[in-house]
């Protein structure tokens, strides 16, 4: 769903499928270039974890730093999607309103309060996600089954299904060929 959330956000969201189509191959290109440089130094014996291939110093620091940079900002970005709908929700049935959280310029009045509540939701979304992942003995198991059983679906299925529905609803016809050409 954050495909739509970034399609939203670009200056021509026609080129949305070719920047897409790009940044497909390239992450394909380079987790194929490090796991056959993996496999090709430690065959059957490659970890679970890469940073595991470390020994505890410098290294193992640094690259720690980076993980950890990308773990936080790739959580940021999808967050802000959970956010943003749960800000929506929120004004549609408390407020009663939701245009009062579309407001960009500080000089409107509820620009503050919707800001204000925006960073509660934020921080409380946050909260959770910590304790979830925290509290739960076999958090890392379970995250591998999820991600197994519906990463694919939710990354490549559920946007096109969306697409051609949006579409279909407002009567264009889609050539499914047309994201690649």
């Amino acid at each position: 769903l954050i495909y739509l959330e970034m399609i939203g956000e670009m200056k021509k969201p026609e080129e949305f499928p070719k920047a897409f189509v790009i940044a497909l191959v390239v992450m394909f290109i380079i987790y194929s270039f490090i796991m056959g440089v993996s496999y090709l130094y430690y065959g059957n014996d490659t970890v679970k974890v890469l940073l595991d291939v470390y020994d505890n110093g410098i290294a193992k620091q640094v690259a720690s730093v980076f993980l950890a940079l990308h773990v936080t900002v790739s959580y940021t970005l999808i967050q802000q999607v959970l956010s943003r709908q749960g800000h929506l929700l929120y004004a549609r049935t408390y407020l009663r309103h939701s245009s009062l959280i579309n407001h960009i310029s500080t000089s409107h009045q509820y620009f503050w309060k919707s800001s204000f509540q925006w960073f509660v939701l934020t921080v409380i979304f946050g909260l959770l996600v910590f304790l979830l992942a925290n509290l739960i003995p076999f958090f890392d198991n379970l995250i591998a089954l999820i991600g197994s059983l519906i990463l694919s679906p939710i990354s490549y299925i559920l946007p096109c299904v969306y697409y051609l529905q949006c579409a279909k609803m407002q009567g264009l016809r889609v050539c499914v060929f047309s994201f690649f050409f």
